[in-house]
């Protein structure tokens, strides 16, 4: 919740508040479905070439906008094809915004290792002094791929 509140882009999921007490519960904007469940549809379709990079371009300005915080940079950690979601768009494409801010820390902060889905780690996240905005792009590589195949 500490940097849910305090970032604010177009495509990352907005945080709209918390309860503490009796539970804990957070409320962000609805969106309807995942990068995950559109992938694996059934029957299993191929992802048109203009919606993988509709969705590519909003995760990279997401990504950038974390990216260039400063003084302090802010690290997802866990970008993965269940932690993109997605909206439909008028012109029948996606507005794509990334979510769960779980391991999302500033990089001066990190003490975790292995953070996300070890599927789309990268090879550093085994060690949190080695951790840097790097990492997601490695994360968004293999989102590409998996939007791709």
């Amino acid at each position: 919740m500490y940097v849910a509140a305090r970032v604010s882009h177009p495509n990352l999921l907005r945080f709209l508040g918390a309860r503490l007490e009796g539970g804990m519960a957070i409320l962000t904007e609805f969106m309807p479905t995942s990068l995950r469940a559109l992938v694996n549809r059934r029957p299993r379709q191929r992802l048109p070439l203009e919606h993988i990079l509709s969705i590519a371009i909003d995760v990279g300005r997401a990504l950038n906008y974390l990216h260039n915080v400063t003084p302090d940079p802010i690290i997802h950690r866990d970008l993965s094809s269940a932690n993109v979601l997605l909206q439909p768009s008028p012109d029948g494409g996606w507005l794509a915004k990334v979510s769960d801010y779980g391991t999302t820390n500033f990089q001066s902060q990190l003490q975790t290792e292995n953070p996300g889905s070890p599927v789309y780690a990268a090879p550093e996240s085994r060690n949190p002094a080695l951790q840097t905005p790097k990492m997601d792009i490695y994360s968004f590589g293999v989102l590409l791929v998996e939007m791709c195949s």
